[in-house]
């Protein structure tokens, strides 16, 4: 893989690894990220909008890997040109085939297989404006279009999951000044995510089950550019009405 790559797909952010891999630093503390005995995530039951889970009929995605399942939670009212972006695409077939292919920086940088040079694809010419609500942020498990180095200021296919805590010390210092609300600065202190170009960023989704499969793609080895050195593949994803935890 090519720096031309990565510039697509990354953001720029300073990693602060995690210690184990259904952990996340508090402190002193481990908190817990996952629910004991299944694959949904809790997110320490945190009150947020944006970490709950769905409601009963609601549309999720099924992303399917050869690594595990992952299910998002779309957020149609926050990112309506990301979501509808996303959905017409997914029901188009257009992401199986694709991989994970920024693992040194964050997890689900998209990129087609045996194409270096793949720049996206959106239903919308050109690409579509940024959006943002100050009450959605990139925190830990949330699903964000990256910011796009060739194309300012314009969204296409491209996706990433945020699966670590990037926070420096610096900036969990400052997450006050940082003019988020104070329920989404809380849950900064106690899950983690990004905040480096946070108004740059669509955020248009949330994990709520398979974060466990996304610390698995972690740990696969990777090269100088942070590329996996094995395939991890997007099999399909599908939309279907959310009917409860199963």
């Amino acid at each position: 893989m090519n720096k031309k790559v990565l510039a697509v797909f990354t953001i720029i952010v300073f990693v602060l690894c995690l210690v184990g891999c259904d952990k996340v630093k508090k402190g002193e503390d481990q908190v817990d990220k996952t629910d004991d005995n299944n694959h949904y995530v809790s997110y320490e039951n945190i009150e947020l909008d944006q970490l709950k889970r769905p409601e009963i009929g609601e549309t999720i995605a099924i992303i399917k890997t050869n690594y595990g399942e992952i299910r998002l939670r779309l957020f149609e009212d926050i990112a309506p040109k990301a979501v509808e972006n996303f959905k017409t695409l997914a029901k188009e077939g257009f992401y199986s085939g694709h991989a994970f292919t920024a693992m040194g920086v964050v997890s689900a940088g998209i990129g087609k297989i045996g194409e270096p040079d793949y720049e996206g694809k959106s239903i919308y010419e050109g690409g579509f404006d940024i959006e943002i609500d100050n009450d959605y942020a990139m925190l830990y498990g949330s699903v964000v279009i990256p910011r796009r180095i060739k194309v300012d200021g314009k969204n296409f296919s491209n996706f990433c999951i945020i699966d670590k805590n990037f926070l420096t010390d610096e900036e969990k210092s400052n997450l006050s000044g940082y003019g988020f609300p104070e329920k989404i600065t809380e849950a900064f202190e106690k899950i983690g995510g990004n905040v480096v170009n946070k108004d740059e960023i669509t955020v248009f989704g949330q994990v709520f089950y398979g974060m466990d499969t996304i610390e698995k793609m972690r740990e696969v080895k990777v090269g100088a550019m942070g590329e996996p050195l094995d395939i991890i593949e997007i099999e399909s994803i599908e939309l279907k009405e959310y009917e409860g935890d199963i």
